[in-house]
Formats: C-alpha cells, sequence, structure tokens
C-alpha cells in the first residue's frame, strides 16, 4: 500500500497487474505492441472523445492522432471476469510507433503527461547497476571459490549501500544542497576510509566524523544542475528527494 512499482516490458504479465490491484498496490508497466484490450474511454488532450470507444486497440492504431493519449482499456480475464487498466498511448516520431505505458494510477492522482514522467524515473534502476560495476567493483571476480565470490558480491553492494546513505544523509542535513550520488560513488575512498575506521573503535567520535565526511560532499560532490533537474530531469514529476536522517 502507498507504493508505486515501475515494471519494465520484459515483465508484462495481466494476471501480476490484476493481483496488484486487487492487493491495493499501484504500477506504472511499460507494455509491447502486441497489447490488444478494448477501449472503453478515450481522452486527447484532456477532451473525452467517443469515436474510438468500444473498438479493439490494435484495429485503431493506424487511425490514431500521433499524439499523447490517455485511455481507459478493458481485457476480459477467467471466471467471467475483467481487469479494467489506464493505458496511456506516447508517439514516439523516432520509430514511428507508440510507446504504450499501463497503469492503474487514475488521471486525478496523475495526469498523461505526469504517467510519462514517472515512468522515465525507472531509468534510475539502469544507472544504479551501472554505477554498481563501475564504482563499486561489481564485476567479475578471479575466483572459482563460491563462497569468497558470493562475500565479495555482498562486500560491493554494502560498500555501494553505504556511499549512496552518506549521500542521502548528506542532504538531509545540509537543506538546499543537492549531493549527486553518482560523484559520492566515485568518493569511495575519501569517504568511506574515516567510517569504517570509525566502526572499528565501536563508534567513537561518529559526529565528528560524519561532520567530516558530509563537508567533504558538500564541496566535492553536489550536483551540477540542480535547477535544470526541476525542470527536465528526475524532479520533474514533483518528487523530493528522500534518504536515511542522520
Amino acid at each position: 500500500m502507498g507504493k508505486l512499482l515501475l515494471i519494465d516490458r520484459g515483465y508484462q504479465d495481466l494476471a501480476y497487474w490484476e493481483k496488484l490491484t486487487t492487493a491495493g498496490g499501484f504500477f506504472i508497466a511499460r507494455g509491447k505492441c502486441d497489447l490488444d484490450p478494448t477501449v472503453r474511454k478515450a481522452w486527447v488532450k484532456g477532451r473525452r472523445t467517443a469515436r474510438w470507444e468500444g473498438y479493439r486497440l490494435q484495429d485503431l492504431l493506424r487511425w490514431l492522432p500521433r499524439r499523447r493519449l490517455d485511455l481507459m482499456v478493458q481485457w476480459p480475464r477467467p471466471e467471467g471476469r475483467s481487469l479494467r487498466l489506464r493505458m496511456v498511448l506516447i508517439w514516439n516520431p523516432a520509430n514511428k510507433q507508440f510507446t504504450t505505458l499501463v497503469t492503474n494510477v487514475t488521471r486525478r492522482v496523475l495526469t498523461a503527461r505526469q504517467v510519462a514522467d514517472v515512468y522515465r524515473l525507472r531509468w534510475q534502476i539502469e544507472l544504479i547497476f551501472k554505477e554498481w560495476k563501475s564504482f563499486a567493483n561489481l564485476h567479475e571476480f578471479t575466483s572459482a571459490n563460491p563462497a569468497l565470490v558470493e562475500g565479495l558480491i555482498w562486500a560491493s553492494l554494502a560498500a555501494a549501500a553505504l556511499k549512496r546513505s552518506l549521500a542521502h544523509a548528506c542532504q538531509r542535513t545540509h537543506e538546499g544542497v543537492a549531493v549527486s550520488t553518482q560523484i559520492a560513488a566515485m568518493c569511495g575512498m575519501h569517504i568511506l576510509r574515516d567510517v569504517l575506521r570509525c566502526a572499528r573503535n565501536h563508534f567513537r567520535n561518529l559526529l565528528r566524523v560524519l561532520d567530516h565526511v558530509f563537508r567533504y560532499l558538500c564541496n566535492n560532490a553536489t550536483r551540477a544542475h540542480p535547477e535544470r533537474d526541476r525542470v527536465k530531469g528526475r524532479l520533474r514529476a514533483g518528487l523530493a528527494y528522500v534518504g536515511a536522517r542522520a
């Protein structure tokens, strides 16, 4: 409850979407081009249009206007049930086809544009995988010992999580400072050394160590264009930075 799941099109599954909706969860999923529900309601630029209602989507694609469309669609389900969800179609002039987003978030909560903007946040998942491989040493290990490799994987993930937590904690304690988690990940040797030494000493002088780490991040790891992020970056959907409270 109260969570929004972003799903790649590789995990397209009507049964799963139905379970999420029944359980009270929310999602935005990228759909494949072969989805073929029945269109129940349609909006273009916020205005209801009835001309496409009652038709199967695949029968309409060639006739739909090449712009952002907001649809209420329905699939038949077993035992006489039906699954009614919202579908946002976004015309992509580069490949001359629609990008399909399916969601159970209502139009009262998110506009069609906001649905598209929020789904773009899923790219952050790909970025964190890149961060783990590039700056947390999570790549091929030169060992055939499964236990050793598993330990190295967990050590890499723990280091990445700690660096990201420090970046978020710095931002939460220094209002107005936008810390780049990627730059913080690159600063591992400068921010983890004192923290780990403090942990080995039973966390004596922890506040002094954190103050030193936060000052380093404020001076060396701030985002280059925070205002741009609010206009066309990851903050354009109205979300705020979150993280551990120091």
